[in-house]
């Protein structure tokens, strides 16, 4: 394994058949005669789609017992609540190795080496991480839906998560939607930043009819903060924190600016002998855990090439 976390758990899979627990938890005083649905939507938060799947697909279970949602809750009952998982259609599992940075119950996350895409596309419908992730949780007897709860462009290494349930996904990707998800990426780029720090805020919308980003009046709010590691005279080593998750908010935002990461092409750097491609590492994310209800926060190490980039450049004659 590599990366490190504010927490270690062993991991135990709680699975009964093809029955996988969301949830346990002891009823708090305070809730003495609520409704258990009430209980999970107030202080676990579940949506009413999750909700409803529950009922439908799932059970709840107080004590042992399997209850409906609107049974009243005694101080001290011991809750769980069941949902069944199954593999994600179209995704054949693979061989593909993984570098496993943490995992427990609820979350899978995997340092991702550059050159693979997350999940299958039109272009891409094998060989993906996504692939790799369902072969992994094969050879480990569990039937699980891949869910990455973000996604990383296919040149992009670094730190990327993976929900193991229904409720861990909804949790994480309110968490990405507000805001209280945190990335920070590590991007070498052409030319030197001015002003060494500070924030980008410009709109990002689709480049005609491509699959590429520009900024645009037109497009979604976009903002992305940065501060200036390193220098050199025609490259620098920027720390980037992503405010808003647009598809290739970073490589549009210092595009823009004139400062391409290095070896982007699609958008305007030059060939380099520094990187065979995109200078862009997902550093470190950190979230709250669905379960735990404590913060996580997990970091990478740069691959090799990009260490090798950074040497080239620190070895350069000032």
């Amino acid at each position: 394994m590599s990366g490190s976390a504010i927490i270690g758990v062993e991991v135990i899979l709680r699975v009964t058949g093809a029955m996988v627990r969301l949830l346990g938890f002891a009823v708090p005083g305070e809730r003495d005669g609520m409704p258990i649905g009430d209980v999970l939507r107030r202080d676990y938060g579940l949506s009413r789609t999750l909700m409803t799947r529950i009922r439908q697909e799932g059970r709840i279970t107080i004590n042992g017992d399997e209850v409906m949602a609107w049974t009243l809750a005694v101080g001290g009952d011991q809750v769980e609540v069941w949902l069944p998982e199954s593999p994600s259609p179209g995704v054949i599992p693979e061989a593909i190795p993984i570098d496993v940075v943490y995992e427990d119950d609820d979350v899978l996350v995997l340092n991702k080496p550059p050159g693979l895409v997350v999940h299958p596309t039109k272009g891409y419908p094998r060989g993906t991480l996504a692939n790799a992730v369902a072969h992994y949780w094969k050879e480990k007897g569990m039937a699980m839906t891949v869910r990455p709860v973000h996604r990383l462009d296919r040149d992009t290494s670094g730190v990327i998560l993976f929900a193991k349930n229904a409720y861990a996904d909804q949790h994480l990707s309110e968490q990405l939607t507000t805001g209280k998800m945190k990335r920070r990426y590590w991007a070498l780029a052409q030319g030197v930043v001015r002003p060494p720090q500070g924030t980008i805020e410009l709109r990002i919308g689709v480049a005609g009819d491509t699959d590429l980003r520009e900024v645009s009046p037109q497009g979604q709010v976009a903002i992305t903060r940065y501060r200036t590691l390193e220098t050199w005279d025609s490259h620098c080593l920027v720390e980037v924190e992503l405010l808003t998750g647009r598809t290739h908010q970073i490589r549009a935002h210092f595009s823009h600016l004139g400062h391409p990461l290095v070896a982007d092409g699609q958008y305007g750097a030059v060939a380099s002998p520094l990187m065979g491609r995109t200078g862009l590492h997902a550093k470190e994310l950190s979230f709250f855990h669905p379960t735990k209800r404590v913060r996580v926060t997990l970091t990478t190490d740069l691959p090799a090439d990009f260490q090798a980039a950074v040497a080239k450049l620190r070895a350069q004659p000032i």
